[in-house]
């Protein structure tokens, strides 16, 4: 019996369907993970015929970016990872952060990681595929950051094509994932970059203060000048989305600058200042594993619906 297609939620009989996500799947359809691989986008497609999971034709490379500390890059990163695999990807966070934070959440708590790490994959000790190992969420791989992350920039200094490391290793990793997301840190530098030049989009999170916008505006221009130098002329910012926003007049005035300026580009879901992000840090786990109904968690299922449907690549099977 052939599968049933896969509707957006509203459209079609739910009566006998599973559901995956924002995606209804036919009768048939369950959520698996399959084991065809291959790098032709036609096939892979098919194979989603057999896998049951949402299947993507490339994977996608979203950087999650912000050149001001504590405004939650870390906590949209892993959280959104999380809510992507309880969905049926396949992702991978690759932390470019020297402080490692991501690593540390996707570890439960490991400090110095052994084995390959990040800067092996920068200065070409190791494959991307040599160094992912897999996190305490399923269906989430981490590549940490490790203690040589800081010496990059120096190690690489004279290299040619430095600025593109990241963007090569992504690249001879074929479809082993659906989705990267990279945790990138919070000052400008051949980390960033390098983020930013393997990148598709950008994620940036943004907390309502000043500080905050001085920093996306001096990001905004990092992006510009990558995509224009750098041969990444599709590289976009896909969503500015306001994170630890409190119920006061500040974060309501700075929440409706930035909706005036940006419109739509500015993420309708809002992750909350909650304490359950504390929480979930110090037993190093990502919110939505830890508190999976609590406001933040919410918050970015509602991203994950947001960004899907602009991901150009996202095939529906028909």
């Amino acid at each position: 019996m052939g599968r049933g297609p896969i509707v957006p939620p509203g459209r079609g009989d739910d009566g006998a369907k599973g559901r995956l996500g924002q995606w209804d799947l036919g009768a048939a359809g369950r959520l698996g993970r399959g084991n065809r691989r291959t790098s032709r986008p036609w096939a892979r497609w098919a194979a989603s015929f057999d896998s049951g999971r949402p299947i993507l034709a490339s994977m996608e490379t979203l950087a999650v970016a912000q050149l001001k500390g504590g405004s939650g890059k870390t906590t949209l990163a892993v959280g959104l990872a999380a809510v992507l695999a309880g969905r049926g990807l396949r992702v991978l966070v690759a932390d470019l952060d020297p402080q490692g934070n991501a690593g540390m959440v996707l570890s439960g708590g490991e400090l110095s990681p052994t084995g390959p790490t990040m800067g092996d994959v920068l200065t070409g000790g190791n494959a991307i595929l040599e160094a992912a190992r897999p996190s305490t969420v399923a269906g989430v791989d981490l590549v940490p950051a490790g203690r040589g992350l800081a010496d990059v920039a120096v190690r690489l200094g004279g290299e040619i094509g430095r600025e593109r490391r990241l963007r090569l290793a992504l690249a001879a990793a074929g479809d082993r994932w659906d989705v990267c997301l990279l945790d990138t840190p919070p000052t400008m530098g051949l980390l960033l970059v390098n983020a930013l030049n393997a990148a598709a989009g950008v994620v940036v999170p943004t907390d309502p203060g000043v500080f905050c916008l001085a920093g996306l505006s001096d990001l905004l221009g990092v992006v510009e000048q990558v995509g224009r130098y750098l041969d990444a002329r599709g590289l976009a910012v896909r969503r500015l989305v306001l994170s630890r926003v409190r119920r006061d007049l500040v974060s309501r005035q700075v929440a409706g600058q930035l909706r005036d300026r940006f419109g739509a580009l500015v993420a309708a879901a809002e992750l909350p200042a909650s304490v359950k992000v504390e929480e979930s840090h110090s037993r190093c786990l990502p919110v939505p594993v830890w508190s999976p109904r609590c406001p933040v968690s919410v918050a970015l299922s509602l991203l994950a619906d947001e960004l899907f449907p602009c991901l150009p690549s996202l095939q529906r099977v028909a």
